[in-house]
């Protein structure tokens, strides 16, 4: 079944909380400060706030895109995210992230004592309930797809996904002017894995429609007891952690934004891991497929999401967070 975005009810106030820039919708009833944000006003991509995924657990994933692939562009206070055919004829896209967790790690060859890892960098920014929003567009093209999400470094790492944290899947458009429900990914992916969704009722198969060519507002708000969806200001489904099956993370959080080719590598490769797919992982109802190839390859470089401002994370200071958070523009420090 497809549901069209403009029958929601809006329910989100505007609020400029950047001057000079794009205003967020934030949920009613609640005053706002500011924690994170990043209006991308510059004319490269700031890396104190943002890092390349480029390994998969402890290895280079080749289809992820590195710094030097040029798949990332920043200007007009636009973050583009493009789809890159590089000369061997692998394609690559971006996944970029405010932390990360333990497969972004590279595994040292020859450690000199039994902890085969390497010292690891300081967050960027990591965080717990709030308001978290990004204003983009999505891709234009078949072929590959983009998210806005987030992960815990301790992601599957217990049993209890309160402690572990769980995976957020804010937006998900795997076709062009398309969204999927949104999903929650707790212990891990592997036997252990347990997904719920919103909305609780939508099939896998179920897609939200939108006018792909404009920008659109993805928000997410986490509270102690849910998580309540909303897109340009319309609710998206009921707020969801606390019935059968589900939970709510209590430990903070890394936020990506993020696109994927859906084509295949230019030839198949024993050395590349077995990735959890974001479409099967074990014991998760079957979603859509990837979409279909288009009928030639896209350019070189193909004008990729041009995600627009993660117009940002916004914390409540009325929710009903044990503590309330802190007025000054930084994360808590971590728990």
């Amino acid at each position: 079944m497809d549901t069209s975005l403009d029958s929601l009810p809006l329910v989100c106030e505007t609020k400029n909380a950047v001057p000079g820039h794009e205003p967020s919708l934030l949920p009613p009833g609640r005053e706002w400060t500011l924690a994170w944000n990043d209006e991308f006003d510059g004319d490269r991509l700031d890396e104190t706030k943002w890092r390349f995924r480029t390994n998969f657990w402890g290895r280079r994933a080749h289809w992820f895109a590195a710094p030097e692939d040029g798949a990332v562009e920043v200007r007009n206070s636009l973050c583009r995210l493009k789809l890159v055919k590089k000369p061997d004829g692998q394609f690559v896209t971006p996944q970029l992230q405010t932390d990360g967790l333990v497969w972004d790690i590279p595994r040292l060859e020859n450690p000199k004592g039994f902890w085969p890892l390497p010292k690891r960098e300081p967050p960027a920014f990591l965080h717990r309930y709030g308001y978290y929003e990004c204003r983009c567009r999505t891709q234009q093209m078949p072929g590959w797809w983009t998210a806005f999400w987030m992960q815990t470094p301790m992601q599957g790492c217990s049993l209890d996904p309160r402690r572990a944290g769980i995976e957020h899947d804010i937006m998900e458009s795997f076709e062009p002017g398309t969204l999927i429900p949104h999903y929650f990914h707790a212990n891990g992916y592997g036997d252990d894995y347990a997904p719920f969704h919103t909305p609780r009722a939508a099939e896998t198969s179920d897609t939200l429609s939108f006018d792909k060519t404009a920008f659109h507002r993805f928000g997410m708000l986490w509270e102690p007891d849910g998580y309540t969806i909303f897109i340009d200001g319309r609710q998206h489904g009921e707020k969801v952690g606390g019935g059968p099956g589900e939970a709510v993370s209590q430990t903070e959080e890394f936020v990506l934004i993020s696109a994927e080719s859906s084509i295949p590598p230019r030839s198949p490769s024993p050395s590349r891991p077995s990735r959890p797919s974001r479409l099967s992982r074990p014991s998760r109802p079957s979603r859509p497929s990837r979409p279909c190839l288009p009928p030639s390859p896209p350019p070189t470089t193909t004008a990729g999401t041009p995600t627009s401002r993660l117009a940002s994370t916004r914390t409540s200071r009325n929710t009903a967070r044990p503590t309330p958070p802190s007025r000054s523009a930084r994360p808590p420090a971590p728990r």
